[in-house]
């Protein structure tokens, strides 16, 4: 293969680098923000719960000093009933009477409704706090490999920029300008389709290619372009490294067959870029 078509399998590799690293600060802080969510959610539970437990102690407070009114209410009117002098006053009296009894019977039969209120209260806080720290047990720890990933892309990015800056003066220009253009069009930054014996096809359109395509491609001289979706076509690499041995052994034979003197053969040419249907946006 020639020596293009094999850096420019390289080039796709870190520039899928850069976009998945690029992918995860944007992504990255939607999870944070998903997983600190889960645990304020549970925490909202307990407070809450807090709230309803301080709302019962409130009523049950007033209801205490209505009873306590009550009964203060309740010793005077049995009093008032050894100066009356009246059935009309005693009427009334005994009418304050009742309805203060009634008051702290009342008060009391919901003094044991809030102690039963306020146990079921406390045991609901008691789970919804465990269910809090269970959540937090789970979710901090990813989320401060999140935060610490997020604090680290921009770097990450920098040192794969500078590998990439590194290989590009290794490719032909016409073939890198090829690359860019359609590495620019997609959205998830895939621009080369590995194509292989077995299948046959475009792996990125899934488009089966003609026999004397793929064994151009097999050829491993030029890029190939995709009539389907305009992707690069290059030979699978693992495909190629399993022939290697094969291919090696048979440039042997060559040169032993081939006179001592003479010029050499001409190498294909990989700088040239063969013309391609313009690839469609992904």
């Amino acid at each position: 293969m020639h020596k293009d078509l094999v850096n420019l399998v390289k080039l796709q590799q870190i520039d899928l680098r850069i976009h998945e690293l690029k992918q995860s600060k944007k992504e990255f802080p939607v999870e944070v923000e998903r997983l600190t969510a889960e645990i304020n959610q549970a925490k909202g539970s307990v407070e809450a719960i807090d709230k309803k437990l301080e709302e019962t102690a409130a009523e049950q407070k007033n209801i205490e000093e209505r009873i306590a009114n009550a009964k203060h209410s309740l010793e005077r009117s049995q009093e008032r009933l050894n100066s009356i002098t009246t059935n009309r006053e005693y009427d009334a009296v005994h009418t304050e009477i009742e309805s203060q009894r009634q008051l702290v019977a009342t008060g009391g039969n919901r003094l044991k409704g809030f102690s039963e209120d306020t146990e079921q209260l406390t045991a609901q806080k008691e789970e919804a706090q465990k269910e809090v720290e269970r959540i937090q047990a789970e979710n901090q720890p990813r989320i401060d490999e999140l935060n610490a990933r997020i604090a680290s892309v921009d770097s990450d990015i920098a040192d794969v920029v500078k590998e990439r800056d590194a290989l590009t003066p290794e490719i032909g220009r016409p073939t890198l300008r090829l690359y860019e253009r359609v590495h620019r069009r997609r959205k998830n930054a895939l621009a080369i389709s590995l194509v292989s014996m077995g299948d046959g096809t475009c792996a990125i359109c899934h488009k089966i290619l003609e026999a004397q395509l793929v064994n151009e491609i097999h050829k491993g001289e030029k890029v190939q372009i995709c009539e389907s979706c305009g992707s690069l076509l290059i030979w699978k690499a693992t495909e190629i490294e399993q022939e290697a041995p094969a291919l090696a052994h048979e440039e042997e034979a060559l040169k032993e067959q081939a006179p001592e003197s003479g010029p050499a053969p001409e190498e294909p040419a990989g700088d040239e870029a063969p013309p391609e249907p313009e690839p469609p946006q992904e």
